[in-house]
């Protein structure tokens, strides 16, 4: 199989696209995957950048202010990986299985991720998961309201193929389906 790309946006003034391109035969070590960036006028191969992934990238975000970067793992991997691309500090958030999902709050204070059937929200500042909701029927998909306090969460994993909206309100650190 060929290479699949792994895309986020790129925010700022030139927009493009963020793309890391891991190696489906050697996902467990290995060398470390470029992160590159496409703009206009479209290169081919992008713009290298100063990120290295693991090869086990299977997500990726760029906060609004392109100051953050979350990074979702799959291929055994189980976890995430938050970095102030400023500072360079980072860290590391466990997950049941592979993230499937991941966004941030508009104001650069929350990263949510989704796995399996597991809902995390994450401080940014400390970097630590603050709270973890269980998504009965797995988690898909999430966006973030602009409002700050709505979750917008996908569950699909049902009988069928049929999918759910699950929306999480926020209230603090409180969160509650429905």
């Amino acid at each position: 199989f060929p290479p699949t790309p792994v895309i986020c946006d790129a925010p700022g003034g030139a927009g493009g696209f963020f793309v890391a391109w891991p190696e489906l035969r050697n996902t467990i070590g290995g060398e470390p995957v470029p992160l590159l960036r496409y703009t206009p006028p479209w290169r081919i191969g992008g713009e290298a950048t100063e990120v290295e992934l693991d090869r086990s990238v299977h997500k990726l975000a760029l906060s609004p202010s392109g100051r953050y970067l979350a990074i979702g793992c799959a291929s055994g991997r189980w976890e995430a990986e938050l970095r102030d691309l400023e500072s360079g500090r980072f860290a590391i958030i466990e997950q049941p299985r592979a993230v499937t999902a991941l966004c941030f709050d508009g104001r650069e204070q929350r990263l949510v991720l989704c796995s399996q059937e597991q809902v995390t929200i994450v401080s940014i500042r400390s970097g630590d998961a603050e709270q973890r909701v269980t998504i009965p029927r797995g988690a898909a998909g999430v966006a973030h309201h602009p409002n700050e306090n709505v979750l917008l969460v996908i569950d699909g994993f049902g009988s069928g193929g049929a999918q759910r909206q699950v929306v999480l309100l926020l209230r603090g650190l409180q969160a509650r389906g429905h």
